[in-house]
């Protein structure tokens, strides 16, 4: 065994020194350290590897397969689809004057998203905020949803009023994917704007029942199954009312079956007929 007793080893400028040979195990024993002020680039975990895998820099910020300078606590970097290098993630913490944040900063070859768990308004609370970018290559994420510490979802492509304000939600379901959004009535985001062209009277035929909810088949934790609860059927609108039946195809190839109602659209056709029947009265009593 070869053995090398010194306090400095310090080769000529510019030289590669190889620790080694291929097969050969170089150890650090217990008790004893290696330390390294500059930068510390490792050529791989196997015996295959030919590039630098892991690099770590004398900020003790690691950077794993490209990323040999990284930029953040831990960096990574790999070859793209189209052989460009890309970046994939940063982890990183930040802090603010009102509290701090571990950032994960995910990339593709021309965008970036965001991942934060941010500190909340209260000692131990935190946020989780989803951010991602549009409109140029790599440009700043911005919020588009974070979730409170006491579960609430904000969502931040919604619009809030010049004083606030109230808006329905929707989900949308175009059979080949699924979103929510608002529901707005303003007439800048409508066309072909006509009266009712479909006849509302059906809705007389409707029945207005009261049913237990039957258990799922895998609830979710403190599921209670509604009770005593009442509505309609939506195989019984679809009879009368169709327009206001949502229809699901399922798995199985069934469908599509008449699956949920749309209350909110309801109303509206009840004021037609509210409208009609006020007219009828007026005529009846003579002020027409």
């Amino acid at each position: 065994m070869s053995k090398i007793n010194v306090n400095t080893w310090e080769p000529e400028t510019g030289t590669a020194l190889t620790m080694g040979a291929s097969g050969d195990t170089t150890t650090v024993p217990s008790g004893a350290t290696f330390s390294v002020d500059g930068a510390f680039n490792s050529v791989g975990i196997d015996d295959n590897a030919d590039a630098t895998a892991i690099t770590i820099d004398s900020s003790e910020q690691v950077g794993l397969q490209l990323a040999t300078t990284p930029a953040a606590p831990l960096h990574i970097k790999v070859t793209g689809g189209s052989g460009t290098e890309t970046e994939v993630a940063r982890f990183e913490t930040t802090g603010t004057s009102d509290g701090s944040a571990v950032v994960t900063d995910w990339r593709t070859a021309h965008t970036r998203g965001e991942l934060n768990l941010v500190d909340g308004t209260g000692s131990y609370d935190s946020e989780w905020v989803f951010k991602n970018a549009s409109g140029s290559e790599l440009a700043a994420p911005t919020t588009q949803f974070r979730i409170a510490s006491t579960g609430y979802l904000y969502a931040g492509n919604l619009p809030g009023g010049a004083s606030g304000g109230t808006y329905d939600m929707r989900w949308i379901s175009n059979g080949a994917d699924s979103y929510f959004r608002y529901d707005s009535s303003s007439a800048r985001y409508k066309e072909n704007i006509t009266d009712i062209n479909f006849d509302t009277s059906p809705i007389f035929n409707l029945r207005p029942a009261s049913y237990d909810e039957k258990p799922l088949n895998d609830p979710p934790d403190n599921y209670v199954p509604f009770l005593n609860d009442f509505g309609l059927i939506a195989e019984e609108v679809h009879e009368q009312l169709p327009s206001l039946v949502t229809y699901k195809d399922f798995k199985d190839g069934n469908g599509p079956v008449p699956d949920a109602v749309n209350y909110s659209k309801l109303s509206i056709i009840l004021l037609n007929e509210v409208k009609k029947l006020n007219e009828r009265v007026r005529i009846l009593e003579g002020n027409s």
